[in-house]
């Protein structure tokens, strides 16, 4: 089963208690950049016993299964301010 990071320590990170997780906004940006010069293509098909199948990426298929594992209607930055 996928945890991802934020799924495992989810109460400690949003009661501040022991893990702080900080990365810069420009070590963000560099992080995309790199994700998204190794991101490809590739056909899905949802369901096993229909021909449907439609074209999609590793960037779009990994933020929507981070987002289905949270509830959240889209992915969440904080700031570095720590408003959201």
């Amino acid at each position: 089963m996928f945890r991802p990071f934020s799924k495992r320590h989810q109460k400690s990170l949003y009661e501040d208690k022991t893990i702080k997780v900080s990365i810069p906004r420009r070590l963000r940006r560099r992080l995309w950049l790199l994700l998204d010069k190794h991101n490809y293509s590739f056909t899905i098909q949802p369901n096993k016993y229909d021909s449907y199948a439609s074209e999609t990426d590793v960037l779009t298929e990994s933020t929507e299964q981070l987002r289905r594992v949270h509830g959240w209607k889209e992915l969440q930055v904080r700031q570095e301010s720590g408003e959201w």
